[in-house]
């Protein structure tokens, strides 16, 4: 068993290293097995000691100081026997896994092990050609198993080897026909977005409305079980994205757009289900923080598209969903001015004694005039600009924001007394984003 601590290319000098991740490689070697029998059983219990194996051999390695910023950690077992199996029983295996993920789930996420790669070499009888197989899981999202089966062919016209997709088990994964050499994806936009929100002990917000799809088939395939007569519609959910047009800020839209595209720290959906108790669809309205903008504060933008979104709810007579992840109402920083300032000291030579004031020299003041006010004084023959109140060039950095948060307030106490308020709190709700969830009355935490 080897372990490596690897790092993602950066593509410009200086650039800052963003992807780490840990990738464990192990090897099983035995006698080639014979019997169907003794080939199920091997691959079972040594591959389940060899990922327990695995796991103590990381928990050691978080002890290294770049281990906290690892992510989608990566465990490989390679079976050098040959294993006599019949084909048609190959994607059995995958099910054997998955049970096996499912059972050691807490410990795998809590190691950010979030993809792993299974290689063996399987033959329907000893004196049989030989298939070497790869069966591929992926848990990025944390909420949904990804698993694909893959077995190695020859491209005879490029004469490397390269993937191919196991015939019957569905959708082609995205390394089908591409050289088994392919280097490993690096992080993407959205899986830095979901690793910055599970380090906050939370969801991405956009994985929200697939995480209701797949409630949404399990409640089905459970009714089904109790109703054959029934049939699961094609379409479970269907999904809008509500935002707040940009030539008018008061008018919400409907609108399709990829996850992460937000610029505020909040975003809502109207979402509609399509349950076994309503096989016709019901509408409810979605709103939730994103704790990776700005740690999911609330400021005009925030508070606009929820009082907006709130208010669709009621005009619809539907319910309101309310995600909570944040951290209260916003209190900013200007940083033109926090960049340029200057300080006047009791005694320039000992600081602890304190501070006169803070200014800006003439020049500075030219810049900064509309972001701060300012008093003219002459000191030790120098004109400077003694600042007296901090404005901000930025819009939603102070007072502001309490103004809006009163907003939503009032809005989420009419929302209860017209329609279904509910509230899921999934890590923190701190100021505003308590007393919303005690406004709506039904939380979920």
């Amino acid at each position: 068993m080897h372990l490596y601590l690897g790092k993602a290319k950066v593509r410009a000098p200086g650039q800052q290293v963003t992807d780490f991740r840990f990738f464990v490689r192990t090897i099983i070697r035995h006698s080639d097995l014979i019997t169907k029998e003794a080939s199920y059983e091997f691959l079972q219990n040594e591959g389940e000691r060899l990922l327990l194996e695995a796991m103590d051999e990381l928990e050691v390695a978080f002890t290294h100081h770049l281990a906290p910023k690892t992510d989608c950690n990566h465990i490989f077992l390679n079976f050098v026997p040959k294993v006599t199996m019949d084909p048609a029983k190959v994607p059995y295996i995958a099910e054997n896994v998955r049970n096996m993920v499912m059972r050691y789930g807490p410990r795998l996420w809590k190691l950010r092990v979030l993809q792993a790669e299974i290689r063996m070499i399987i033959r329907p009888s000893p004196n049989s050609k030989c298939t070497p197989i790869r069966l591929l899981l992926a848990n990025e999202s944390g909420y949904y198993l990804d698993m694909h089966l893959y077995k190695e062919v020859l491209d005879t016209s490029s004469g490397t080897m390269k993937f191919e997709a196991w015939p019957g088990t569905g959708k082609p994964g995205h390394l089908h026909d591409l050289p088994i050499s392919t280097p490993y994806m690096t992080k993407d936009y959205l899986q830095l977005k979901r690793f910055q929100a599970q380090s906050n002990g939370t969801t991405y917000i956009y994985d929200f409305p697939d995480m209701f799809q797949a409630a949404l088939i399990k409640i089905w395939e459970e009714h089904l079980e109790m109703h054959p007569e029934m049939q699961m519609p094609p379409q479970v959910m269907q999904c809008m994205e509500l935002v707040i047009e940009q030539a008018n800020p008061t008018r919400l839209v409907e609108m399709k757009r990829v996850p992460g595209e937000n610029e505020c720290g909040m975003v809502a959906w109207r979402i509609t289900l399509f349950t076994p108790e309503y096989p016709e669809g019901r509408d409810i309205i979605v709103i939730g923080n994103d704790i990776t903008h700005l740690l999911g504060v609330f400021g005009p933008k925030e508070d606009m598209l929820f009082q907006k979104a709130s208010e669709r709810a009621r005009a619809l007579k539907i319910p309101r969903i309310y995600l909570s992840a944040n951290s209260g109402a916003r209190i900013g920083l200007a940083e033109e001015v926090k960049n340029a300032f200057h300080i006047a000291w009791f005694d320039d030579k000992d600081p602890d004694k304190g501070f006169k004031y803070i200014y800006l020299t003439p020049e500075q003041y030219k810049r900064l005039a509309d972001s701060v006010k300012c008093e003219l004084i002459v000191e030790n023959g120098e004109t400077r600009y003694k600042i007296t109140d901090i404005i901000g060039a930025q819009d939603g950095l102070s007072v502001e924001n309490l103004k809006y948060a009163g907003m939503i307030a009032g809005e989420s106490s009419q929302a209860y007394n017209e329609i279904v308020t509910i509230t899921m709190v999934t890590c923190r709700a701190i100021g505003i984003g308590s007393y919303l969830a005690r406004l709506s009355q039904r939380v979920i935490q």
